[in-house]
């Protein structure tokens, strides 16, 4: 899209494209990662960045807030204690009010907790009310930007479980080289469950240093510091997982794997090092990977480790999708299903894409509607939904209220002018496939004058050509031309 320069700018352009896509976790990564680099390498772009990388914690916390505030309306408990659970766990010094609200949310959600009804199964069901709004005037009032880029429509990994300790800490100011450790370990740690932050303890001073510098963006360092450590303490698991992290993070997966195997060794239940290690064994045969490795891994963890059984059978699903075995990944799926997942944004969206890729097309429709659904204001299920109604015909009509009632609805966050350029890519293409050819053309010709990336010019390009010819064949060009051959 012409505004990828170096590396900081490449990686800020990363998290200015995953806000787009409504994927506010990701951006605070993107964020975070350019910021660290930008502390080394150009001092002047970080004031901008911690703008941003705050920002996007925010919205992060505030997703996870509503999206417990809607469990509970709908008395789902556990998955709103755990999106609570989560959200506390990226909150700043600063986020008192936050702090509260999580706080008064938690009480209450456990306080109702062996009370709690099962959710309402025609609430789940429940239609769309239709938009009374016309989407092109809403698209077209709006601010000016780059080209439609947006998310693929590719599975997303179960991670809602347990955000990995190297993530999920909050990302401080970390320029202070004489900081005390003990502080920034204190400042950093909240990830961590009670046990390893004993385990933290016992390993001491050293292992927090290493863990600070993994935090600070330096893998070298922290490699440095946990090899240190090892020496007093070469079995224990949670130092075993942050050296094989520091590997991982320094682009040595053959170090990483082996260190995530032997955390796993001595500790089965290790979420993070099973997950890492099978994403690194899911590599492709031809890139030396063993991805039925990796699937025999995760489901070794539904009987080590029951409690996360419904994360594993996820994960092995996905890498399953991506051997094109959808029939093999359909029962993990189900699986997780059983095991509570019901209410998993991740479950739904996997099992619509091993529907489709098993050509069950009318199952696979509606859980990519269930996605969307529990999914809330979630961009990504909205557009893995768009993009299997524009691949297989099916629903095209619900997919364009659905992208244009995202569009309504996000106007009171402000979303980013790439994002709503987004949205309205999405829109000429439905309504092109719909046969609402003037709208597709005025659709088309308002984002081709907004200077796209050359993959999007070319399909707007296509679509502008094919709108004119079909209108310039008709009889009444006037003519409404919303009649469509919806299935």
């Amino acid at each position: 899209m012409g505004l990828f320069g170096g590396g900081i700018e490449k990686t800020e352009a990363k998290g200015d494209a995953a806000l787009a896509k409504g994927d506010d976790l990701q951006a605070y990564r993107h964020f975070g990662d350019a910021l660290r680099e930008a502390q080394r390498k150009q001092p002047e772009a970080a004031g901008r960045l911690r703008e941003k990388l705050a920002g996007a914690r925010v919205s992060f916390v505030r997703r996870k807030i509503d999206e417990a505030r809607g469990y509970l309306q709908d008395q789902v408990i556990e998955p709103a204690i755990e999106s609570l659970t989560i959200a506390r766990d990226y909150l700043d010094a600063g986020d008192a009010g936050l702090q509260d609200e999580i706080a008064g949310l938690l009480k209450l959600a456990r306080a109702t907790h062996a009370e709690a009804p099962a959710p309402d199964a025609a609430t789940v069901e429940a239609e769309f009310e239709d938009a009374e709004t016309d989407p092109d005037v809403v698209l077209e009032e709006e601010s000016e930007a780059e080209a439609p880029g947006g998310p693929s429509a590719a599975s997303a990994l179960a991670a809602e479980a347990s955000p990995p300790a190297s993530d999920s800490a909050e990302f401080l100011d970390l320029t202070d080289a004489d900081a005390d450790p003990e502080v920034l370990f204190e400042q950093l740690s909240g990830a961590l469950h009670d046990e390893d932050l004993e385990r933290a303890e016992r390993l001491g001073r050293v292992f927090k240093l290493g863990f600070v510098a993994l935090q600070r963006g330096d893998p070298t360092a922290a490699r440095e510091a946990f090899e240190t450590a090892a020496r007093e303490h070469p079995d224990d698991p949670l130092l075993l997982e942050h050296l094989a992290l520091a590997y991982d993070q320094s682009e040595q997966p053959a170090e990483a794997a082996d260190r995530y195997g032997r955390a796993l060794a001595k500790d089965p239940t290790r979420w993070n090092s099973r997950v890492a290690l099978a994403g690194i064994l899911a590599g492709t045969s031809a890139a030396g990977g063993h991805p039925e490795h990796a699937v025999t891994l995760l489901e070794e963890g539904v009987t080590a480790d029951p409690p996360r059984a419904a994360s594993y059978q996820l994960a092995a699903a996905e890498i399953l999708l991506t051997l094109h075995r959808p029939l093999d990944a359909l029962p993990r799926i189900e699986s997780a299903m059983q095991a509570g997942a019901t209410e998993s944004v991740a479950a739904w969206q996997l099992q619509g894409a091993a529907l489709e890729g098993a050509g069950m097309l009318e199952e696979a429709e509606k859980a990519y509607d269930r996605a969307v659904r529990f999914g809330g204001s979630a961009m990504q299920p909205r557009a893995q939904f768009a993009e299997f109604a524009l691949r297989t015909g099916r629903g095209l009509k619900t997919a364009g209220e659905i992208i244009f009632e995202t569009c309504i609805a996000c106007q009171a966050t402000m979303p980013s002018a790439e994002e709503l350029d987004y949205y309205g890519f999405l829109l000429t293409r439905i309504q092109h496939a719909r046969g609402q050819h003037r709208q597709a053309l005025e659709g088309a010709e308002r984002l081709l004058a907004k200077g796209v990336s050359p993959d999007g010019r070319r399909v707007l390009l296509e679509i502008r050509r094919s709108a004119k010819e079909a209108l310039a064949r008709r009889d009444r060009p006037d003519d409404d031309d919303d009649a469509t051959g919806d299935p």
